[in-house]
């Protein structure tokens, strides 16, 4: 059962059509071209993210 909803999720990424974060990338081209040139900027596992985790967890779960 897990494997056929990864399936969607996977044929999602691989698709060449445009998606939601394309269009708002391109409706702002100065942001974009600071995410090109500048990718660290916009890493995933950003200190701001970290601590978001950190407090969510601290909120969320009893034995934090």
């Amino acid at each position: 059962m897990e494997e056929t909803t990864i399936d969607p999720i996977k044929s999602y990424y691989r698709s060449k059509r445009i998606s939601n974060s394309l269009l708002k990338a391109v409706q702002n081209p100065r942001l974009l071209k600071l995410k090109r040139d500048n990718p660290e900027l916009f890493e995933d596992d950003s200190s701001s993210l970290r601590i978001g985790s950190a407090v969510d967890c601290l909120l969320t779960d009893p034995k934090a």
